[in-house]
C-alpha cells in the first residue's frame, strides 16, 4: 500500500479510512475497514479496481463470496434473543447465508450462529445490529 487514499475517496459506502493512531507509526495512513455506518457491498470492487500498488488485489465481484476480510462475533449475552425479544435482523441482512437462528442447547431460547465457512466479513450484520452486540474481527 502506497497510502494514496484512492480506495477511500472511491469506496461507495464509506468504510474504508485512515489508519490515524500516532502510536502505530508503521500503520499510518493505512486504510481500515470502519462498519460504523454502513458495509461492504456484495457487488461492488471498486477498491480494487482504483488500487494502483496492487495492495488490493483484482477481483470480480461474483468472487466475493471467497475474499474473506474477516469474521464476526456475537456477544450472545446480549442479543435480543437472549431476552427472549424477536430478532433476526442479523440473519436477514447477510447476503452470504453465514448467520443462522439456532436454539439453544437444553433451552427454548434461540442464538444466532455465524458459519465460519461463509462469514466473509462484510459487517452488514454489524451495522443492521440493534443492540450493537456484533463485531467484525479483521483477519491478520
Amino acid at each position: 500500500c502506497i497510502r494514496c487514499g484512492n480506495c477511500i475517496k472511491s469506496c461507495p459506502t464509506g468504510i474504508l479510512k485512515h489508519h490515524r493512531d500516532p502510536s502505530e507509526v508503521l500503520s499510518w495512513m493505512v486504510p481500515e475497514i470502519s462498519f460504523n455506518d454502513s458495509y461492504c457491498l456484495e457487488n461492488c470492487n471498486t477498491c480494487s479496481r482504483v488500487c494502483p500498488s496492487g495492495a488490493i488485489t483484482l477481483f470480480d465481484k461474483d468472487a466475493k463470496g471467497q475474499l474473506f476480510i474477516g469474521f464476526a462475533e456475537i456477544e450472545l449475552e446480549r442479543c435480543l434473543l437472549s431476552e427472549n425479544k424477536e430478532c433476526d435482523r442479523c440473519k436477514a441482512a447477510c447476503s452470504y447465508d453465514a448467520i443462522m437462528i439456532e436454539a439453544r442447547e437444553g433451552t427454548l431460547n434461540m442464538r444466532p450462529v455465524v458459519s465460519q465457512d461463509r462469514c466473509v466479513g462484510c459487517g452488514a450484520c454489524e451495522v443492521i445490529c440493534p443492540p450493537k452486540v456484533i463485531e467484525v474481527i479483521p483477519l491478520a
